[in-house]
Parts: structure tokens; C-alpha cells; sequence
């Protein structure tokens, strides 16, 4: 072992060494540009949104001259069409500077350049290094079709020295300018209903404000803003301008237009009001589907909703016989120089008009079922299971209807099986709508029938006892149901219900329908809750540290699941809303036959053995541990007797070779049948990490006739250690990298500093001073056990310095 140099290294130089990779700042708010008005070309607005603060992280002396630059990203570049861009020098740090460009836009790359000539240097007056406005207002750049679909481009500011071109700080990345809507709103439109009145003959609407007898009001498009965004500066929303391709603010002229289109039924409708524009209707527009509302986009812009939005009223005759209907709208802007049309709201409810209902409208209140994915299908018997169906009316005695319940999304019912049955919910105080009925069934669950139908007599009329309309309940206990592959895809069988009038067959109210058999997984696994295992440095890397759960060489740390298995999570046996049933109906189990697979992957060398649950133990071969990834099947009766927990993870060593650090991920897929279901994707599920910190050089030189190589560390703990260095070739392209030899430092102190010459304590200790391979290059990894440490390294020759750089830390150390 040879000894260590130690050199009067102090501390501030050791700072003033690690500042110099320190990163400049970049103050800017990036640009958005109107995706309407296209590109490629952009102008960068003539405002003070187009220049760019940046501070230097470092003081430079006179003579030191230096390079800026700024780079676009994701393929855009300067054009020379527009202004030239400068580069100023605010002053905030004194001395004195001469900026003359050296790349300008004419040259149409992707970068500008200035030189920086220091005439005098400059010093710390109060507010930090050097500031410099980078001023490209005016300047026109090409960003191809980035902006007008919705992307970024990126800028880079860097700066280097003039002289050896090597950088002296880390380069500043920023979002430079984006492409948003410049008519855009993040809020859904308010919808409204409106009840048709029985007593005006079904020409009025009922008086609940804020309706009128002709008027549904309440419906509220949401504010909409024209030509500017909120943006978060310095963690402030504020407003900023949209800007157009030219570089003027985004605004909508006389010839543009903001739309409303209207879709339903417009029978009885004489007007419709938005905000303070009306449209008055024609017996040809009562004729037609659709409408549109027209406003010039210079109104439109210039105008102020409410507080809460655009109003929006529909005005009815109070002549016309009312249908009920759901009307829709979509909003958009219409831009006459583009002659393009852009949607701001798609289709979307606006208001429901709906009859006979004195409270409400009709509701489902349903049972919702779930089906494993992974049962076998395509027959599916259903549980003890309700759909609730809650009327909107009140039907008088001797005006008896239909009640049907339809199954949607292409279910049928299967033939063998009982029938659907339908009960009237009522207390014996004839509450629930009072009244008396008669059900008489008039279409069965029949094979392949996808609807089931009753005739309700109603003996006396319901009528508003306190607890609303009436409410119905049908039972398929045991009937089978075809659905498919829709369950067995994750999709859901929707079931509708409806009445009419049984003597004219005319609709009493609209249809209701909702989601009642859904595919979800029968098993599923809530995830990882990953270990962490530190190798102990002191074993020579060959054991874990034994910090319970683990053992020397034993990672006990990881937890799968837990896992569910026909049941939903959280856990909530016995409630039969929290089932996953299989295709016969009863809770789902996997089969025997069934397996789940679990694949590690990772470097898998020094692992002995994957252990799950303690009981189920998966040994590696020499071939697996030379591997990536491992496989370890899990049969079907065992995950059953692992529903509901978790399921610990271990992981045996070998123990007779250095453990090398590393995650290790688990995936899980079901094996079920001819089909494979993922249950969990790839996932951390282990890291084994370093008790201590490593530390590399990717570059020194070894070559003591010509080059010095000095490395100095710094203990940042309160704990002494010792410090070992590996040394690695480093051959040219194609070659692979050899380690030559280990060499013990001795000991760094407490808080203290470590200095030596690669050349006079480590080649000369390995006899390989001066070392000539290679050019001399060379790689070299420092160990130091138990802290914290941090380091830099320089290579130099008395008429030259490649200038020192950080010694790169390794993530996988356990004390960061």
C-alpha cells in the first residue's frame, strides 16, 4: 500500500472549484401563440414579452472573454425576415463589456450568437452576477406545424469561453413559446330542464324560477376568453397576451364570427336568447334540426358575460302543443382569414323538456353487478339484483301504462332460467305515491329477447303522499343473460326502462338508462410496497447490511399486494355491493388450472432464491442468474388463499460473491384459459443500494511523463472512514474497459478533506506509473464507506488545464 499524499487543500477553494458548475438563470414567461392563425413563420412580439433576462452564475475578469448563445429546440430555426435580435448588458454588476453578434438570424440555423469582450471585469455590487437581456422582439423564427398543433419549442442559453470554447457553467433550458387556442374556456356548459305544465294543455312550461310560463331559463354557456391565457409566473396565475404568427395580439375582426348551432326539435319555439343577442324564429327554422346563432367576432369580443357565464333562454308561443325533447349546442369560431372552423364546445345538453312529471324526472336507482373478466362467458347467470326505477308522475285511476325494461349494448336473455319479476314499493300507509295496482307480465325473459314488458292497472291513482312518485323495483334472481364478449372486454350491458300510455302508446316520459353489468377484473393487485436493502461495504460488498427485517443475507423488505380477489377494494366482506361475481353468479374463485405468473426482472446475479409468503420459494439456476428477468408461477389455489393480504417478497443471497447494486421490478400476469390478463404492470418491487457513497472520475490520464491527474474529496460527515480507489482502462471505440487494480487511501477524517496524485499514490503503488496504453486515459471509482462525500478531480500539464470537474455520484448510495 502506498502512502497518501495529503495536500493543504482549503476549504473556500475547494467551494470556489465546485461553484464554477453552478447554473446561470433564466428569467422568462413563455409566449403563447394562437393555434388558429398558422404558421410556420412567427414573429416574436414587439412587447417587453420578447426579451429574455439572464444571469450569469459566475464574476469574469477582464480578458475573459466569452461566447453566448441561444438555441432553439425541437426543430424550429431563425429566419431572416424579421429583426436581427441583440444581446445587452444591464450593468447590475459593473465593469464593462463590447457585444458584437456573431451568428444573426440571416444565417437561418437554429442558434444566435454574440462574443462578450470583458474590458472590465466584473465584481459583486448587491444584486449577483452579470444580468443580460437577450432582445429578440421583431425576430422571426420557423416552428414549422409545432404551434399550431398544440406543442412547445424549447430555447437553451449557454455561455463559454472564447479562448478554450469550454463551457463555464451549466446551460439554462426554458419553454420559449407554445400554440393555444386563442379562443378557449376550461369549464362544460351549465345545462337546465324545464317541466311542460299538464294544466295549460301542455303549451306552457310550470312557473319555477327562473322559468316562466314560456320561458326555460337558467342554462349558462361559461365565460369564454378571446386573446389571452392564464400562465403561472413565479408561481402567480396571471394573465398574459395570446399573440398571432405576426406578432400581433390575437383579436377577432367584424368578419369572424362566434357560433352557436343548436340541434333538437324546435316546435313551439318562437325565440332563442343568448347574453343579450336573440334569434327570432321562422316556420322554416321550427322545421328544421339545427340552427345557428351567429355574432360577429368583434362584438363577441368586446362583450362581458355574468358572473357565472352567458345566459341562454329559450322562448316558447304558448300556442303549440310542447313535446318533450332534449335540446343540445355546440359552440365554435369561425376565423374568415383561415376560412376555418374551430369547436369550443362539442355537442352538449343544454336544457330537457319533459311532461306529467309534478317533482321530477324518472330515475334508475340500480344494483350494479360485476363480472370477472377472466370468467368463462359468454352466459351469465345474475345475483339477487334490483333495478329501481323512480317515475316522474302521478297517473290517475284507470289510465293504466306499460312498463319496459330493456337490456342494451347487444345482451339477450338465455332460455332455462326464471323470469324477471316487478313490485311496486309501497308502505302499507300508502306512502310511495299511495295508489293500487294490478301487474300482469306481457313479455317474458324468453330466449333471445332483450326486453321484458308489464302492464300496470291502475286501480286507484297515485298521488303525492309526502315521498314522491312511485317507485318500482324489478328482480332478476337467477335469470341468464348473453352478453358477449362485452364483460369479458371490461365493457357493460346498460339496462333502459320506459312506460307508455298502454290504450295509445304514447311515450309518459323519457327513457332512463344506466350501467348495471360491468367486466372488471376478478383479480387485482393494489401494487408494490417496495424494500430497500443496503449493501454493507465492509463485507467487501458480499452481505447486506442486517438491519432487521433483513438478514446478512436475506432482502426482506418488499410486499406484494394486497390482493383482491373477487371482491372490490377496500375489503368489505360480506357486503354484496363489494362482489366480483363469476358466470354461474356466485363469488369468483380461480381455478386450479389458473396460474399467475410473476417476472423479475433485473440483474439477477448472487440471487439464490425468490421466496413468497414464506411458503412458495422459486430457486435460480446459474443460466437465470446470468439472465434478465425470472419467472416464478403462482397456481390458482394458492392466490385464493391469498386474497384479501399481502404477500411479503424475499430475496436469498448467495452470499459468496459482491453484491452489485440494483433495482429489481416485478410484473404480474394471469394465466386464464386461452387468454392472458395483465394484473400488475412492471414496478419497482426492490433497490438494493450502497452503505457509503461511490464516487467516479470518467476521465483522467495516467500518463505522468505529460499529464497530472489531482483528486480531492470531501468528507461530509462527522465520521472518519477509510477510501479505496478502483482504477479502469479506458480504450478506444469498440474497446472493453479492464479494472487494473484496487489501492487503499487510509483514512479521511471527520469533516476532512483527502487530496492525491493518481499518478505518485495509485499507478505508482500498482506499478503501472506512467501508464502509456490508451493515450494514457483512464476511469477511476472511489469508495467511501459510511458517508457522505462529495469530490473533483483535475487533469493538467505546467502549459495547460482541462480545469477541475465534479466527481460523479452514484444514486444507488443509501445516505443520499
Amino acid at each position: 500500500m502506498g502512502q497518501v499524499l495529503l495536500r493543504a487543500v482549503s476549504f473556500a477553494c475547494l467551494l470556489e472549484v465546485i461553484s464554477m458548475v453552478f447554473a446561470a438563470q433564466v428569467s422568462f414567461t413563455p409566449l403563447p401563440f394562437a393555434r388558429e392563425r398558422t404558421g410556420p413563420r412567427y414573429t416574436v412580439p414587439s412587447f417587453a414579452e420578447g426579451q429574455i433576462l439572464y444571469q450569469q452564475s459566475v464574476y469574469r475578469s477582464a480578458g475573459h472573454d466569452f461566447f453566448v448563445q441561444i438555441t432553439l429546440g425541437e426543430g424550429a430555426h431563425f429566419d431572416g425576415s424579421g429583426g436581427t435580435g441583440a444581446l445587452l448588458y444591464t450593468g447590475n454588476a459593473g465593469g464593462g463589456v463590447a457585444i458584437s453578434p456573431l451568428v444573426t438570424p440571416s444565417s437561418e440555423g437554429d442558434y444566435l450568437q454574440w462574443l462578450v469582450v470583458v474590458t472590465n471585469g466584473f465584481g459583486d455590487l448587491g444584486s449577483g452576477p452579470p444580468q443580460f437581456w437577450i432582445d429578440l422582439r421583431g425576430v422571426t423564427i420557423d416552428c414549422g406545424t409545432i404551434l399550431t398543433e398544440g406543442g412547445s419549442v424549447s430555447a437553451t442559453v449557454s455561455s463559454r469561453s472564447s479562448s478554450t470554447g469550454i463551457p463555464f457553467e451549466q446551460n439554462s433550458n426554458f419553454t420559449f413559446a407554445f400554440g393555444t387556442r386563442g379562443v378557449w374556456t376550461d369549464q362544460e356548459i351549465t345545462p337546465t330542464k324545464a317541466q311542460i305544465s299538464i294544466g295549460s294543455g301542455r303549451k306552457n312550461f310550470v312557473s319555477y324560477s327562473p322559468d316562466t310560463a314560456v320561458h326555460d331559463r337558467g342554462a349558462l354557456i361559461p365565460p369564454i376568453d378571446v386573446g389571452r391565457i392564464l400562465i403561472d409566473v413565479a408561481g402567480t396565475p396571471t394573465w398574459r397576451t395570446i399573440w398571432n404568427a405576426d406578432g400581433s395580439p390575437f383579436e377577432l375582426s367584424a368578419a369572424d364570427t362566434f357560433q352557436l348551432t343548436f340541434s333538437s326539435d324546435f316546435s313551439g319555439i318562437s325565440r332563442i336568447a343568448f347574453h343579450t343577442w336573440v334569434l327570432e324564429l321562422t316556420d322554416l327554422d321550427r322545421a328544421s334540426a339545427q340552427l345557428t346563432m351567429a355574432i360577429p367576432g368583434d362584438l363577441f369580443q368586446d362583450t362581458s358575460p355574468g358572473p357565472n357565464g352567458f345566459s341562454l333562454a329559450f322562448e316558447v308561443d304558448g300556442v303549440t302543443v310542447l313535446r318533450p325533447r332534449v335540446l343540445t349546442v355546440s359552440t365554435s369560431l369561425y376565423l374568415e382569414a383561415e376560412d376555418a372552423e374551430f369547436v369550443i364546445h362539442d355537442f352538449s345538453l343544454v336544457t330537457d323538456w319533459y311532461h306529467f312529471g309534478v317533482l321530477a324526472i324518472p330515475e334508475l336507482h340500480l344494483d350494479k353487478v360485476r363480472f370477472a373478466k377472466e370468467a368463462a362467458g359468454p352466459i351469465y347467470t345474475l345475483p339477487g339484483c334490483l333495478v329501481g326505477f323512480k317515475q316522474g308522475l302521478y297517473r290517475p285511476s284507470g289510465l293504466d301504462f306499460i312498463l319496459r325494461a330493456r337490456l342494451e349494448d347487444g345482451a339477450r336473455f338465455v332460455a332455462g332460467g326464471p323470469s324477471a319479476q316487478l313490485y311496486y314499493l309501497h308502505s302499507p300507509d300508502d306512502r310511495n305515491g299511495g295508489g293500487e295496482v294490478e301487474i300482469v307480465p306481457v313479455v317474458t325473459a324468453a330466449a333471445g329477447q332483450n326486453y321484458v314488458e308489464w302492464r300496470v292497472i291502475v286501480r286507484r291513482g297515485f298521488t303525492d303522499t309526502g315521498t314522491g312518485t312511485p317507485l318500482w323495483s324489478i328482480s332478476f334472481p337467477g335469470v341468464q343473460v348473453n352478453a358477449g364478449q362485452v364483460l369479458r372486454q371490461g365493457g357493460a350491458v346498460r339496462v333502459s326502462v320506459q312506460t307508455r300510455d298502454a290504450l295509445t302508446g304514447v311515450p309518459l316520459e323519457s327513457n332512463v338508462a344506466g350501467e348495471w353489468l360491468t367486466g372488471v377484473s376478478g383479480v387485482s393487485m393494489e401494487g408494490v410496497q417496495p424494500g430497500t436493502a443496503t449493501i454493507d461495504l465492509r463485507s467487501d460488498g458480499r452481505l447486506l447490511r442486517a438491519s432487521p427485517p433483513d438478514t446478512g443475507t436475506i432482502d426482506k423488505g418488499a410486499v406484494l399486494g394486497p390482493i383482491w380477489l373477487g371482491r372490490l377494494r377496500p375489503h368489505r366482506d360480506p357486503d354484496p355491493s363489494n362482489c366480483i361475481y363469476g358466470a354461474d353468479g356466485l363469488p369468483f374463485r380461480l381455478a386450479d388450472s389458473d396460474e399467475v405468473q410473476l417476472t423479475f426482472s433485473s440483474n439477477l446475479g448472487q440471487i439464490a432464491a425468490i421466496i413468497l409468503d414464506n411458503t412458495v420459494s422459486r430457486p435460480l439456476t446459474d443460466a437465470e442468474r446470468a439472465s434478465a428477468a425470472v419467472v416464478v408461477s403462482v397456481p390458482g389455489n394458492v392466490i385464493n388463499s391469498w386474497a384479501g393480504r399481502e404477500v411479503p417478497v424475499w430475496f436469498e443471497l448467495t452470499g459468496n460473491a459482491r453484491i452489485e447494486t440494483r433495482p429489481i421490478l416485478v410484473s404480474a400476469h394471469l394465466h386464464n384459459g386461452p387468454q392472458t390478463l395483465e394484473l400488475l404492470s412492471s414496478r419497482r418491487i426492490a433497490t438494493w443500494m450502497i452503505d457509503g457513497t461511490v464516487l467516479t472520475a470518467p476521465w483522467t490520464n495516467g500518463n505522468s511523463q505529460s499529464w497530472a491527474t489531482d483528486v480531492h474529496l470531501l468528507n461530509l460527515d462527522g465520521l472518519s472512514t477509510s477510501v479505496t480507489v478502483r482504477v479502469l482502462s479506458m480504450p478506444g471505440l469498440g474497446g472493453i474497459s479492464q479494472e487494473l487494480g484496487r489501492v487503499n487511501l487510509g483514512v479521511i477524517v471527520a469533516h476532512g478533506t483527502m487530496s492525491f496524485n493518481l499518478a505518485e499514490i495509485v499507478l505508482s503503488t500498482l506499478g503501472l506509473s506512467p501508464y502509456l496504453p490508451d493515450g494514457g486515459n483512464l476511469a477511476i471509482e472511489l469508495t467511501v464507506p459510511g458517508v457522505r462525500a462529495r469530490g473533483e478531480a483535475m487533469v493538467w500539464s505546467p502549459a495547460w488545464s482541462f480545469g477541475a470537474y465534479p466527481l460523479a455520484f452514484n444514486p444507488a448510495s443509501i445516505l443520499e
